[in-house]
């Protein structure tokens, strides 16, 4: 007569019911590599998104710093178009 494993791989409401040890192995074998697989998805948008955010900020840091150097290099004192279009 061959033996029941059983293993909650989720949840306990959610347990399964195995008839050999290969089966019960190879179910965990499995949940591992999608668990792993899930952790390494996360961590790349994760990073990739602070990657994006940073380079964003820089990027409009140095719109800034051109448009204002640009403006003064142009002749205008306050540095940016809009000190000048006021009306004296």
């Amino acid at each position: 007569m061959q033996s029941l494993f059983q293993v909650a791989l989720v949840a306990p409401e959610n347990v399964l019911f195995f008839h050999s040890p290969i089966q019960l192995y190879c179910a965990k074998q499995k949940v591992e590599f999608y668990l792993t697989a899930r952790k390494i998805c996360i961590s790349l948008f994760y990073h990739s998104y602070i990657f994006i955010q940073t380079i964003n900020f820089f990027l409009i840091i140095m719109i800034k710093v051109l448009i204002v150097n640009r403006c003064r290099a142009s002749g205008m004192e306050g540095g940016t178009p809009l000190f000048h279009m006021i009306p004296e």
